[in-house]
């Protein structure tokens, strides 16, 4: 995470510069590049499959399923590689995300319920842009006019999609 306070309109230096790490910046993007689109090839089938589930039991039997996934890989981390839980502050901060888990499988969930996988899924698509401005304001991270300018154009994307 870039320090410094929150910023909107700087500019992103070249991809070869170096930030506050000292490591070059292609390779702090390729750190968390490999999960995104890990993210992104499992989000993907998760609307299909969600679909398909959804066609068949109402999403109360569809959490309830998917507790019992997220149970088994808890048990997986405490037991097989020795996970600890610890309770301090980052705990409350975890279980505020398993809170907006929840929250936001129940919603996609209705959502997928009531409409077409095709249209609902690239709508929820745009949450980034409010992920973002979180990010600013909560965290004090940077937004840049090219990073403003791609979220835009993420967000037009869904709009094209979903009308």
């Amino acid at each position: 995470m870039e320090s410094g306070g929150a910023t909107v309109g700087e500019a992103d230096g070249p991809a070869d510069d170096r930030g506050d790490s000292g490591e070059p910046r292609r390779r702090r993007t390729a750190v968390w590049l490999f999960p995104t689109l890990a993210f992104i090839a499992m989000a993907g089938p998760l609307g299909v499959t969600g679909k398909l589930a959804l066609d068949q039991m109402a999403w109360p039997e569809l959490l309830l399923w998917t507790t019992i996934a997220y149970l088994t890989i808890s048990v997986v981390l405490l037991v097989g590689f020795r996970e600890r839980m610890r309770i301090g502050p980052a705990a409350g901060w975890g279980a505020l995300s398993g809170l907006f888990v929840i929250g936001t499988f129940t919603a996609v969930s209705l959502a997928l319920e009531r409409g077409d996988a095709s249209q609902v899924i690239p709508v929820t698509a745009s949450y980034p842009i409010f992920t973002a401005i979180l990010a600013v304001i909560v965290l004090g991270e940077r937004l840049s006019r090219r990073r403003l300018a791609g979220t835009a154009i993420v967000i037009l994307g869904v709009v094209v999609v979903s009308i």
